[in-house]
């Protein structure tokens, strides 16, 4: 781990004096800690330089002390986007990608975290996802040309044309609810990393969920079933703009793992290569 990240980690000044600290491999895309002061344990996120092009840095803000004020995530200690740092308490638990919780009903609890997600309320004044912008951004990273672009574009204007998307109805959204952003223990479930979270449908952010985890069609439409069940005042979930939504999910992170590969030479499994990799490949081919 580089020294410089260490060095960040000791110019956060609400969690000096540091005792102790340890690198949290599990699930982590950014450097994180968990550090041990003389009064308190804490979680600490180091973004990169550049944050991601994902939430605004101000709505982002917003977002991390929304969930942490509900009880949704850990209690928020101290956060930075600007300088790069984000603290909150640390919680004994696992998440459910943990060999340890694999006994575990995954979907009912993944439905069970989206629902209490969901279920927050924010203020409508929030910005919505925009989901043009985010093919656009990810396809810009990519060596492609402007005319493989905009093939990809058209495709996905064409699905984007067929969801009857509705403000009135958006909600917060997660953004990345992975197995991994799923935290258990005895006594709660909490959601972490908040980083993707966002004002949208929230049949997005099951779509989303549903890719991410890759789940099969039997599974996608057990957790719909689940999460239909915990709606109330009449509210139903979309199956059709949900099945529309999972395949523009398939199609970014699709082009997220194109971009791990090509460009930071990862190798992903068989698995992945076929169900993300190569339908994106195979739209590219104009």
């Amino acid at each position: 781990m580089p020294s410089n990240s260490h060095k960040r980690l000791f110019s956060i000044p609400s969690i000096l004096p540091i005792d102790d600290f340890q690198i949290i491999e599990e699930g982590c895309a950014n450097t994180c800690y968990r550090v041990k002061s003389r009064v308190n344990e804490y979680f600490v996120k180091l973004y990169p330089e550049t944050l991601p092009q994902k939430s605004s840095v101000s709505q982002l803000q917003t977002i991390q002390k929304i969930v942490a004020d509900a009880g949704i995530a850990p209690p928020l200690i101290d956060q930075n986007p600007q300088s790069g740092y984000l603290v909150s308490r640390f919680i004994d638990a696992f998440s459910l990608s943990h060999p340890n919780n694999q006994h575990l009903d995954k979907i009912a609890l993944l439905t069970k975290a989206l629902v209490k997600c969901h279920s927050v309320k924010i203020d409508e004044g929030f910005t919505p996802l925009d989901l043009p912008s985010v093919f656009e951004h990810l396809l810009s990273r990519l060596n492609i040309s402007e005319q493989q672009a905009c093939h990809f574009k058209r495709y996905v204007n064409t699905i984007l044309a067929k969801i009857n998307a509705s403000s009135g109805q958006y909600c917060l959204i997660h953004g990345d609810l992975n197995y991994g952003n799923i935290m258990i223990n005895a006594k709660t479930l909490m959601v972490v990393d908040w980083d993707s979270g966002h004002y949208f449908d929230a049949e997005y952010d099951i779509a989303m969920a549903c890719s991410i985890n890759r789940l099969c069609t039997a599974e996608t439409l057990s957790l719909v079933k689940k999460y239909q069940k915990h709606l109330q005042n009449g509210v139903k979930v979309d199956p059709l703009k949900v099945t529309r939504y999972l395949v523009l999910s398939n199609l970014i992170n699709g082009l997220w793992y194109l971009y791990e590969k090509s460009v930071n030479d990862q190798t992903f499994s068989p698995e992945i290569e076929k169900a993300f990799i190569m339908p994106v490949l195979a739209l590219l081919k104009c």
